[in-house]
């Protein structure tokens, strides 16, 4: 099979022709024009024939390197060569915190859109693999298993309330147990999970989860949204909005635990992020397009063999016969 890649390039070899057609009209002219001074031989004595044919020969040189230029945009192309491509993958868990602390306003305009905005970046920057979603805060459920449709998993991140989970509070350890539990038999150490939460684990046993998660060749990262100064939870109640109170009749503010979280990170072979970092959406790409990836996918198929460089070096010595003709003539003159 032959053919040109970018045939549309062609449209330059009209423009050529015209060019050629232009000059050899101009000559035509000229010499009609001098047939009127006299005889041929007498002409040639008067009029600097050697001259003409220079220019005759630097133009016909001309013409030719821009044909051969032209040819080699063209791209042609014919025969075949196999070409095997492999696909790479991750599959990266996205574990958002809904506890009620997450409603808190430490963070503009709360810690919950800003964990959405966040969530929405990694998913931006991690095309080609495979997305999960966990929301989770007393307990945990699997919002979206791993799949490849971004515009699904934006749209579950944006739909992210803290009233989706009633029994309040903040398990990061079920979170890490419900990605555990929905891949049980794929262990080849490609899975990241990123739990975005504000660090207030009120459960035990966290370090044992970990540990068997890291044992099945995942990595924990954590990014922490909120402030350490703190801000107090904001809650509806009868249709308005109030702040949370403890039994004793005392505003609840609750804290940004960043210790926790860079513990939890650092046992889990992650890295710790700062959701108020003015750089964290570049960093958290940065980290992404380093996982280890596994092969998912091996394809071949046939391409055609490019052959615009054989008439790149024409083209080329063409030019340059040019510029040698074009110094010899200016060194006669001088």
């Amino acid at each position: 099979m032959f053919r040109f890649e970018n045939p549309y390039e062609s449209l330059w070899l009209i423009s050529i022709a015209l060019c050629v057609l232009l000059f050899i009209y101009l000559r035509k002219y000229s010499h009609y024009k001098t047939t009127f001074l006299g005889k041929s031989s007498t002409i040639k004595r008067l009029y600097e024939y050697t001259r003409s044919i220079r220019i005759s020969y630097i133009t016909t040189m001309m013409c030719v390197g821009l044909f051969f230029s032209v040819v080699a945009l063209m791209n042609p192309q014919w025969g075949y060569h196999n070409k095997k491509v492999d696909t790479t993958s991750a599959d990266v868990y996205i574990a958002i915190d809904l506890s009620n602390s997450m409603n808190a306003t430490d963070v503009a305009p709360t810690r919950l859109e800003k964990a959405k905005q966040i969530a929405e970046s990694i998913v931006q920057s991690s095309q080609g693999d495979r997305i999960s979603l966990i929301y989770f805060a007393a307990s945990a459920f699997m919002q979206m298993p791993l799949t490849n449709d971004y515009g699904t998993a934006r749209m579950f991140i944006r739909s992210a309330q803290t009233n989706l989970i009633s029994t309040q509070g903040t398990s990061i350890s079920e979170a890490i147990r419900v990605g555990l539990r929905s891949n049980k038999t794929d262990n080849d150490g490609k899975k990241i999970m990123i739990i975005i939460s504000d660090g207030e684990d009120h459960e035990e046993g966290i370090e044992n989860v970990i540990q068997e998660a890291i044992d099945k060749g995942w990595i924990i990262s954590t990014i922490g949204v909120g402030s350490v100064e703190g801000s107090m939870v904001p809650v509806e109640e009868d249709g308005r909005e109030t702040y949370l109170f403890d039994d004793e009749g005392n505003p609840v503010s609750s804290k940004l635990n960043t210790e926790a979280l860079k513990q939890i990170s650092e046992k889990g072979h992650g890295k710790y992020f700062d959701a108020t970092d003015l750089n964290i959406n570049d960093e958290l790409k940065t980290f992404l397009e380093k996982l280890d990836r596994k092969i998912v996918q091996s394809r071949s198929f046939s391409d055609l063999n490019s052959y615009y460089m054989y008439f790149l070096v024409p083209a080329l010595l063409s030019f340059i016969a040019v510029f040698i003709m074009m110094y010899s003539y200016k060194n006669k003159q001088i």
